[in-house]
């Protein structure tokens, strides 16, 4: 998962991990096309003039099966992150996008704008980025971790905007670059 991909292998080797089990976009500018096997993952929302529901709005929705923690090791140890490769179409600096919490009550054959399970905005994570196509970590060690404590095993997000009107694009979970959700352990080694 980390060798010949230009990154570190000393942070990025998980425990555990889960290619997107599914992954499509959504777009209110086409609210009845389904996108059961996407080439690529779009992103991009516009909160300014009138707010989110008077501009177009794409959405990303991603589910994942949970790896689990490793028995008999401390869970403190050990961090959830997605791993995700893209990055911000245009060249105009950097900005944040937010990974919002969805349910797992749905099916990439069927789901489009209109039958989307809600989406209530709050963000689960946020990602800071620019138009660089690369490697990225994202933090969702406390959404996984609530899921699993009420029972769950699978996990879903939404993957929103910057809310500026800028486009992101994502390599999915079926693609060479692989969107994941891993278990990373961490250990602080004294010096000597």
């Amino acid at each position: 998962l980390c060798m010949n991909r230009g990154m570190d292998c000393g942070t990025t080797v998980p425990y555990g991990y889960s290619k997107a089990k599914t992954n499509v976009w959504l777009s209110s500018m086409e609210p009845a096309l389904s996108q059961p096997d996407p080439q690529v993952l779009l992103v991009q929302d516009n909160w300014k003039n009138g707010g989110r529901t008077k501009n177009s709005e794409t959405l990303s929705l991603v589910k994942f099966n949970i790896p689990p923690l490793p028995a008999g090791q401390d869970p403190a140890q050990f961090k959830y992150r997605v791993r995700i490769y893209g990055g911000k179409v245009e060249t105009n600096g950097a900005d944040q996008i937010f990974f919002y919490p969805a349910s797992n009550d749905w099916d990439p054959a069927t789901v489009s704008w209109h039958s989307r399970p809600p989406c209530n905005y709050r963000s689960d994570a946020v990602l800071y980025l620019n138009h660089s196509r690369e490697y990225r970590m994202v933090d969702v060690d406390k959404a996984v971790r609530k899921a699993l404590a009420e029972g769950k095993t699978e996990i879903s997000w939404y993957i929103g905007g910057d809310r500026q009107g800028n486009h992101y694009q994502f390599e999915t979970g079926s693609s060479q670059q692989s969107l994941i959700l891993m278990l990373t352990g961490f250990s602080k080694t004294p010096e000597i």
